[in-house]
């Protein structure tokens, strides 16, 4: 089996060169598509990575637009902890599961998912033109889904998700390279789904305490602080 054949390693195999949903809940607002396979330990949880990565949005006239690109801010890479990173979540999403060198696409159509406070991403929102674009897209991928399966229960699963489906207020592709990726040891030894999710909670809210706390230290002094603090104390009445 080739590499561009490479499947991952779980009883239910999925394509890696196929687009799949690799958003938590598992409602299709982050699709992953790898193009470029890697080798070695595959990231997990607490691994701590380093990636490149671009975000482009679509543009009202068609193509897409370049809005951010990791080499202008650090070009030596982004690195964070899986399941700490206070950075967008669709770049843990993206990297998740693969080994150092693969390349992914992920199309988000999640904003809070494609919003990095600390980089300064926010994803624009679809123009008229754009939405337009991508609801024919949507409707032709249905129309040559419905009916498809020869399972029913498959059929009717699709026939209601193309009921509900409404085009989405924002949407971009991030384009993300995996550079490097530790173990992640730690987490390996938590198997319990819920108890993995209750980690990743506790590690984002110790990571923004920590961040808030290193924000306040760094923070210039108060005008006059100094000067109040090294004034003399009053004199007390009668003394």
């Amino acid at each position: 089996m080739s590499n561009d054949d490479r499947i991952n390693r779980s009883m239910w195999p999925i394509e890696y060169r196929k687009p799949h949903d690799v958003s938590f809940d598992k409602k299709k607002t982050m699709m992953r598509t790898v193009t470029t396979s890697g080798s070695g330990d595959d990231a997990r949880d607490g691994s701590v990575v380093r990636l490149h990565f671009s975000v482009h949005a679509p543009e009202e006239e068609g193509g897409e637009r370049l809005i951010f690109d990791s080499a202008s801010v650090q070009p030596g890479g982004v690195s964070f902890t899986l399941g700490e990173t206070l950075h967008a979540e669709v770049l843990e999403r993206a990297v998740l599961g693969l080994p150092p060198g693969s390349v992914a696409d992920v199309i988000c159509t999640d904003a809070a998912a494609a919003s990095d406070s600390l980089l300064r991403i926010e994803p624009p929102p679809l123009g008229p033109l754009a939405t337009e674009t991508v609801t024919a897209v949507q409707r032709k991928q249905f129309s040559e889904q419905i009916g498809a399966s020869f399972i029913e229960e498959k059929n009717a699963e699709v026939l209601a998700e193309a009921k509900a489906w409404r085009p989405p207020a924002t949407m971009t592709r991030w384009n993300v390279r995996l550079d490097s990726a530790t173990a992640g040891v730690v987490p390996a030894f938590i198997t319990y789904p819920p108890e993995r999710l209750d980690w990743s909670t506790r590690q984002k809210e110790f990571g923004a305490t920590s961040a808030s706390r290193e924000r306040h230290a760094a923070a210039p002094p108060r005008p006059g602080a100094l000067t109040r603090r090294a004034a003399a104390p009053r004199p007390r009445a009668g003394a």
